[in-house]
């Protein structure tokens, strides 16, 4: 995995190689932090694995890739602004690394927009985009058994909430993805987009019954 990130480098001098070395040991920490259950290491290998899949349909994969490794960086489920203070730890990086101005807003862009996952017309015309959003809730459309225990670790990770606080709120995050196309591209839509309505509809009844009650 570590060689994997250290192929990102845009640059392949030796104190790039050493500076990429220290982020990657960086960031493997923050996704090992123990009060994640689902938004881990797993999830972001998950993620990379589908970028391969799907490889030559991508026109940037690097960017993409980057933007895979930095989108959970900061994650405390007690907080909402998650998906902006990861932007402030990629830019910190990107001036570590020399990374573009242009590259930067580029990958910030995909990063933050993981926090509404809409795909607006804007965002289904950047494939890219479009492909890293659907990667990243890939999970909603996998199979039952799966889908439930991702769905267990979600519960886990909003442990210090009560069970009715949750139920309604995660019942209004199911409602609100289930609304129009649950995934950006046509590719995710074919493979994952009935499933995926299923697995959501399933969930708000099982929650109604008191199953992810902690």
């Amino acid at each position: 995995m570590e060689n994997s990130w250290l192929s990102l480098s845009l640059q392949t001098d030796d104190a790039s190689l050493i500076k990429m070395g220290n982020w990657f040991k960086r960031l493997k920490a923050f996704y090992e932090e123990k009060s994640r259950y689902y938004h881990n290491i797993s999830h972001v290998i998950s993620m990379l694995s589908l970028l391969e899949e799907y490889r030559s349909s991508v026109r940037k994969p690097v960017h993409v890739a980057l933007a895979i490794w930095f989108h959970d960086a900061i994650y405390d489920a007690t907080k909402n602004d998650n998906e902006e203070k990861s932007v402030q730890l990629f830019e910190v990086f990107a001036i570590d690394l020399n990374l573009s101005a242009e590259l930067t807003k580029e990958i910030s862009s995909y990063i933050i927009a993981t926090k509404s996952h809409k795909t607006n017309s804007e965002n289904s015309e950047n494939r890219d985009l479009a492909f890293f959003l659907d990667f990243d809730v890939s999970i909603l459309g996998k199979e039952e058994e799966e889908y439930d225990q991702y769905s267990v670790q979600i519960r886990k990770e909003y442990s210090h909430v009560s069970n009715q606080d949750y139920r309604v709120g995660r019942e209004k995050v199911l409602n609100s993805l289930s609304e129009g196309n649950v995934f950006a591209t046509k590719e995710f839509r074919d493979r994952f987009e009935e499933k995926a309505k299923a697995n959501m509809k399933r969930e708000i009844q099982l929650l109604q019954s008191g199953k992810f009650d902690l």
